[in-house]
């Protein structure tokens, strides 16, 4: 009697389906038991999850010990404190609901929308100046600043002496090893007044369970200064997710047969157009089957 019954639902199911293209068809969300009585409460009502990956890139930046130095004696305007900024470099929506599986992720796949990346340039230590073997004097800090930048101008000419050929025979036997090593050492010098950075890539993954009552969520708050924020704190601006249900379902009248007064509650998923934005930017786009903005059918069981 139970595979009867299974049998005419999986039928009624199909006929419905087959009348709204525009609507999500899936399975029960959970297994139905009948019993025998006519009235026994039978219902399938999944619901969908809407599945936000937002990318946020930090950059860090911490002063040069030299940094105001660094105008004088190289030409150069270099940041004068330690500072950290963010942005949204991309993001991505997807969904779940009880009879799809979510897809992988690759963070490092281009075509996926999210990367997840972090590289660090140099570490969070400088180099030390080396000290005056000539005199025991303490040298203040200008001094140190001078002779460093005197050794980034040194290790230039030097490096434009092997390249005019002046000092080829010199470095005839490792010519990449010799301008690398150069290049490492003028960059620990430049660090002393440029500082050093460091970028790093988060990817969040935040769910957001629609209601059929409600279209727009705060996904979360975002500033540049302190990154992403929770929902509800104002120092931040909001990310918000809109959802635009198409409201293509319409219920179909089952063809009358003999029920005995006995149905199944079905939910029926609406496709809605959501979309994510952060200060009239949009982010990402996705139109998705939301079951909580679809209709509930009571499917007769036929014997």
């Amino acid at each position: 009697m139970k595979k009867t019954l299974a049998f005419s639902i999986l039928a009624l199911v199909a006929t419905v389906a087959a009348t709204m293209p525009l609507i999500a068809q899936a399975p029960p969300a959970y297994p139905v038991h009948l019993s025998d009585s006519p009235h026994a409460p039978a219902a399938m009502l999944p619901f969908t999850t809407v599945k936000v990956y937002l990318a946020v890139e930090k950059e860090t930046t911490i002063a040069g010990p030299y940094a105001r130095y660094a105008q004088r004696f190289l030409g150069v305007i270099a940041p004068l404190a330690d500072r950290k900024t963010y942005r949204i470099i991309s993001a991505r929506l997807d969904y779940t609901d009880p009879h799809r599986k979510l897809e992988r992720i690759d963070a490092n796949d281009p075509q996926s929308g999210v990367r997840a990346v972090s590289h660090v340039f140099g570490g969070n230590s400088f180099t030390r100046v080396p000290p005056d073997r000539v005199t025991s004097s303490d040298r203040s800090s200008e001094t140190m600043a001078r002779d460093a930048a005197q050794t980034i101008f040194a290790l230039r000419r030097q490096r434009l002496e092997i390249l005019t050929g002046d000092a080829a025979e010199l470095y005839s036997g490792g010519l990449e090893a010799t301008f690398a090593e150069l290049s490492r050492v003028e960059d620990e010098y430049l660090a002393l007044f440029m500082g050093k950075q460091s970028v790093t890539t988060t990817v969040y993954e935040i769910d957001i369970v629609p209601t059929a009552e409600r279209t727009s969520y705060i996904v979360c708050r975002f500033t540049a200064e302190d990154g992403v924020l929770a929902s509800d704190d104002l120092s931040g601006e909001p990310v918000t997710l809109r959802l635009t249900p198409e409201r293509g379902a319409t219920p179909v009248a089952a063809p009358a047969r003999n029920t005995r007064g006995q149905t199944v509650r079905h939910r029926l998923a609406d496709f809605a157009e959501c979309k994510l934005t952060y200060e009239q930017t949009e982010l990402a786009r996705r139109r998705i089957p939301v079951y909580q903005f679809g209709i509930d059918i009571d499917a007769p069981v036929t014997r």
